[in-house]
C-alpha cells in the first residue's frame, strides 16, 4: 500500500512539472496559431486541446484545458499543425 501511494504521488509530481514546462505567452491581438504545435495535442474526434497554460499579455488572463473543435481557431490550428 505505501508503494502504491509513493508512485502515486511521484506520478503526480511528474504531471505538475510537465505542465510547468508547457506555458506559452500571448501578445495582445496575437492568435492562437502563433504558438507552436507542442502548445496543442490533436485528439481522436480532429479537435484540439492545449498541452499547457497560455498568458495572455497584457492583463495576464490565463487559459488552459481549453479544447478548440470547429471554430476559427480550431481551423487555424489545424492548417498550421494537422496532417498534412
Amino acid at each position: 500500500m505505501h508503494l502504491a501511494i509513493t508512485l502515486i504521488a511521484a506520478f503526480v509530481a511528474v504531471a505538475a512539472e510537465s505542465d510547468a514546462q508547457n506555458e506559452y505567452t500571448l501578445k495582445a491581438g496575437e492568435r492562437l496559431s502563433s504558438l507552436p504545435c507542442s502548445a496543442f495535442k490533436r485528439n481522436s474526434d480532429g479537435s484540439w486541446t492545449q498541452t499547457g497554460t497560455v498568458t495572455v499579455e497584457p492583463g495576464n488572463i490565463t487559459l488552459s484545458g481549453n479544447t478548440f473543435k470547429g471554430s476559427g481557431e480550431a481551423k487555424e490550428i489545424d492548417a498550421k499543425c494537422g496532417p498534412k
